[in-house]
């Protein structure tokens, strides 16, 4: 029998990136995600454990040079059901209440 992809109710940090996305305080994707690293409105990166790992090492070195705290959670899967956006490798979060909220669940 084959494993049903994560819900995000099942865990509560990708229900806070849900809930994040939904206030429009997310940012989806590679691309964005390093856009909005380097403007630094990102408040939180959330990675997922099978994004690329040269995507990934780029992206954390960024987020270290940056001051930006980064967690690794779900699969590309998990992370896009999240968001609404498919398979999605990482995710910026904007909003300062809901990236502390997602580092209190971790």
């Amino acid at each position: 029998m084959e494993k049903s992809p994560e819900r995000p109710a099942n865990d509560p940090v990708l229900s806070l990136v849900s809930m994040a996305r939904k206030a429009g305080s997310v940012k989806c994707g590679t691309f964005l995600t390093e856009e909005a690293v380097r403007s630094k409105k990102a408040r939180l990166v959330v990675f997922a454990e099978d994004m690329s790992l040269r995507e990934a090492k780029d992206l954390k070195a960024l987020c270290e040079r940056n001051n930006i705290p980064f967690i690794i959670r779900g699969t590309k899967e998990t992370l896009g059901n999240s968001t609404g956006k498919g398979l999605t490798a990482c995710v910026a979060v904007t909003d300062e209440n809901l990236s502390s909220g997602i580092l209190k669940k971790i």
